[in-house]
């Protein structure tokens, strides 16, 4: 099968997230241990972690909403997409399918290198062009809070290269909104969303291969601003000039 050494690799960090969060990125990650893509074949996201549901042993955690974090089932799947993305990136795989966030989200480090997923409609793609069999190992190391794609086959003449994230179109985000909550005492104020710079960002690729041909691939992302949300308690007093909702 070819399966022979380590051909690639990507790692995103983790630590500090909530205990729901690492629960859903160790259930996501466990989807893809010893999953095999042939020669010539597309590695679908989504056709391998299955239903991001309660059912395949995802709980609730916060998830990107259209216009706010909210909480659903399976927050902290796309740190496990992201990381496969990293290590089809660094291994020049041809990436077919890639979507970015809808605002920068702190985990994944420097903009442009995310990959989210929504089942069944968003995936992450890839297909390996090694002409031979790739292996997945997921590792995740909860103390260290670090999840690692190994992707094991045999190594092709390449080499993969990447400039920093061009950033352009840079956008504040709006003033923060406060809203009412029932939940909350007299005075209790609590922060629910933060507040990220919209922007577009462009990574460029480039694999040199051992015959001399170059083959470049640009990944643009387009992030949205993104509001600050706070809660607050009935007759709690805001600060001054406070947008309500």
């Amino acid at each position: 099968m070819g399966i022979v050494e380590l051909v690639s690799q990507g790692t995103t960090r983790f630590k500090g997230s909530s205990t729901e969060r690492v629960h859903n990125i160790a259930t996501g990650a466990e989807k893809f241990r010893g999953v095999v893509i042939p020669p010539g074949e597309e590695f679908s996201f989504n056709q391998n972690v299955g239903e991001v549901t309660a059912a395949n042993g995802f709980v609730e955690g916060l998830i990107i909403g259209a216009e706010r974090t909210a909480v659903g089932v399976g927050g902290g799947i796309c740190q496990v997409s992201t990381t496969a993305f990293r290590a089809a990136f660094n291994g020049g795989f041809p990436i077919t399918e890639r979507h970015a966030h809808g605002y920068i989200v702190s985990w994944y480090g420097e903009p442009g290198l995310d990959a989210t997923i929504f089942t069944p409609k968003v995936d992450l793609r890839f297909r390996n062009d090694t002409g031979h069999f790739l292996l997945v190992k997921p590792e995740v190391n909860t103390e260290k809070g670090e999840i690692t794609f190994f992707l094991y086959g045999t190594r092709p003449d390449r080499v993969v290269e990447a400039d920093p994230p061009q950033i352009t179109n840079v956008r504040k985000p709006p003033p923060p909104l406060y809203e009412q909550s029932a939940d909350l005492a007299k005075g209790k104020i609590k922060q629910v969303d933060w507040a990220k710079d919209g922007m577009d960002v462009v990574v460029k690729r480039r694999i040199k291969y051992g015959d001399g041909k170059v083959a470049e691939q640009k990944f643009v992302s387009k992030y949205q601003p993104w509001q600050a949300i706070y809660q607050y308690g009935p007759g709690t007093e805001l600060p001054a000039g406070s947008a309500g909702g």
